[in-house]
């Protein structure tokens, strides 16, 4: 047989394209036919070209890697041993109150939390204030959904009986709105003695921060209204004080044109005016103390004080029903305080939830780590959007709650002390990782050394430094990790959005829901042996 190298150019390329023999494997025979292919200085160029090296038969394509599998939420939230009530012995007790107050009330003003407006709302006011007069207020509207949508949907539940209010923290010109509402009421009964109303609603929903802001609102308004009303020579004399105290030329003009004076610096005036006018009111209030306390009618309450009412973040800070507290002059009307009231027997788990998690059940009552389960189940219900307010501590989305709190609480620095009891057994954890860190230490090789799985990793690794952290401080505490994400959503760093289903008909549906809600539990279980004896009578008959 002739060589192949002695073969003419255009006859050397066929070669390739011959058959192998059969005991020549098949990669070796083409990785010859290739190297005779471009080692040829005669090939022509159309052999060269992509479409004829396509037709070279290739071996068995590399694996593609697996795609990652969709991030499916759940759609269901497990039922938890959770408990049924959190009516205190307090709530009987402001309830019992409120009853007996309810002949002497005009008006009732009841708080609900925008955010669970449906859960918020107790069947137990509906039967002890029936017949009242009525205004419902949502409270907290910054920290739900922020869409018109919502408050229109809201608004035609109650209409067209009633006209409810939404509230922002802050907003003056919901305060005033409110106020105008009040002050309209309160001109409708025209009562010598004041229009005299109550607070109620369920516990932490923003009843004594609204009657803090009720009586600063209304009541520094009608002391800028007393000081335009001074008397000349009485203006005329507050100002020669503050000329001769300040040394400063004061415009003539009325009161009002004096406050907005920018020339001198505003401190002075400011604190000069508030001195004059708080002077003057005192007297003012002095004899209407004396009148009032003459003719028996309660005496006004001082002007302009910042808390009437206590506060707090937690439920439980006001357990009685206040005195009389004047949140008007004119028109004058009182307001009274009261306790926030449960629901004495909550059999639905998902109700439970989303008060505690608004924060309208103790802290405590329920697990931590439950409600904050729960806050992970509804960020991730939102879809994207949920699941980018958290991926700064959580790069994947997860349904596992106890993954979730260690990744945040790596990143914020939760990390709690060893309890007594584990000491014996994390000491010893702690020496074996000292001797593995020696062992480590001595494998070194470029910052860089091989562990007991066979992995590379890095010394300057976010996993070595987070077991120094562990020797020192312990296992990451996931009880205050679930109180920091818990208190975040209350403040809205998860984003402003309800937890309850908000439609509309919500509000008949949740009736018929919760049809029997106000009844204890011994009440309940009386009941509804009562409706089987009444089915079973019949039928033994």
């Amino acid at each position: 047989m002739r060589p192949l190298a002695t073969v003419p150019g255009r006859w050397r390329c066929a070669c390739a394209f011959l058959p192998r023999s059969p005991l020549q494997p098949r990669s070796r025979a083409l990785l010859h036919s290739s190297t005779l292919l471009l080692s040829s200085p005669g090939t022509p160029r159309d052999v060269l070209a992509p479409s004829a090296l396509s037709t070279i038969p290739h071996g068995p394509k590399a694996p593609e890697a697996p795609r990652p599998e969709p991030f499916i939420p759940r759609l269901e939230f497990p039922h938890h041993n959770l408990p049924t009530s959190y009516f205190l012995g307090h709530h009987r007790a402001a309830l019992t109150g409120i009853q007996h107050l309810l002949s002497s009330v005009d008006l009732i003003v009841e708080c609900r939390d925008f955010r669970v407006p449906l859960s918020s709302r107790n069947p137990l006011f509906e039967e002890a204030i029936a017949g009242k007069r009525r205004i419902i207020v949502y409270t907290k509207k910054d920290l739900g959904d922020q869409d018109d949508k919502t408050k229109e949907v809201i608004r035609s539940w109650h209409l067209p009986t009633e006209q409810p209010i939404f509230l922002r923290n802050g907003s003056i010109s919901d305060f005033r709105r409110l106020l105008n509402r009040i002050h309209e009421i309160a001109r409708e009964h025209d009562i010598l003695t004041g229009t005299r109303m109550l607070i109620l609603g369920m516990p932490n929903v923003g009843k004594s921060t609204l009657l803090n802001e009720l009586r600063h609102y209304s009541l520094k308004e009608e002391t800028k209204m007393a000081a335009q009303r001074f008397s000349s020579t009485a203006r005329k004399q507050m100002f020669a004080n503050i000329k001769r105290e300040h040394k400063v030329e004061i415009p003539e003009g009325p009161i009002d044109e004096f406050l907005q004076w920018k020339e001198p610096p505003k401190p002075f005036t400011k604190k000069s005016t508030d001195r004059a006018q708080k002077k003057l009111l005192k007297k003012k209030l002095e004899k209407e103390a004396a009148a009032a306390k003459a003719a028996d009618q309660p005496v006004p309450s001082k002007p302009i004080t910042k808390k009437v009412a206590k506060t707090g973040a937690q439920p439980g800070v006001t357990r009685s029903i206040s005195s009389l507290i004047v949140i008007s002059r004119n028109p004058l009307a009182y307001v009274y305080d009261t306790p926030g009231i449960f629901i004495p027997h909550l059999p639905d788990p998902n109700t439970m939830l989303k008060l505690s998690l608004a924060g309208c059940v103790k802290d405590g009552l329920v697990p931590l780590v439950t409600v904050a389960d729960y806050l992970l189940f509804r960020i991730n219900l939102r879809g994207p959007e949920g699941w980018k307010s958290y991926s700064k501590w959580c790069p994947e989305p997860t349904n596992d709650v106890h993954t979730w709190l260690r990744l945040i609480a790596r990143k914020i620095g939760r990390f709690g002390k060893l309890k007594a009891e584990e000491y014996v057994q994390e000491k010893a954890a702690t020496e074996a990782l000292k001797e593995k860190k020696k062992a480590m230490k001595k494998m070194v090789k470029k910052e860089k050394f091989y562990g007991q799985d066979g992995m590379q990793e890095d010394l300057e690794d976010d996993g070595f430094e987070y077991a120094k952290k562990e020797e020192e401080f312990g296992q990451e505490d996931l009880e205050a990790t679930a109180m920091w994400a818990i208190n975040r959503y209350r403040e809205g760093g998860w984003g402003s959005w309800s937890l309850d289903e908000i439609v509309k008909g919500g509000l008949d549906k949740d009736k018929l829901f919760r049809e029997g809600w106000g009844e204890s539990l011994t009440q309940t279980r009386l009941r509804i042996k009562r409706e089987r004896k009444e089915k079973a009578a019949p039928s033994e008959s």
